[in-house]
């Protein structure tokens, strides 16, 4: 589990080799990754 603060934001199942999608993407690009949100506190529209 990864949570990203102060978005309040869990991502699930995070593999090492995905860090780097979650960095570029997330705390640098400020978008989510949908594929890895954690259901329970993000569910699927």
């Amino acid at each position: 589990m990864v949570l990203v603060l102060p978005d309040m934001v869990w991502y699930s199942s995070v593999q090492s080799d995905e860090v780097s999608l979650l960095i570029e993407n997330h705390l640098l690009g400020g978008q989510r990754v949908q594929q890895m949100l954690y259901y329970r506190f993000h569910p699927q529209k």
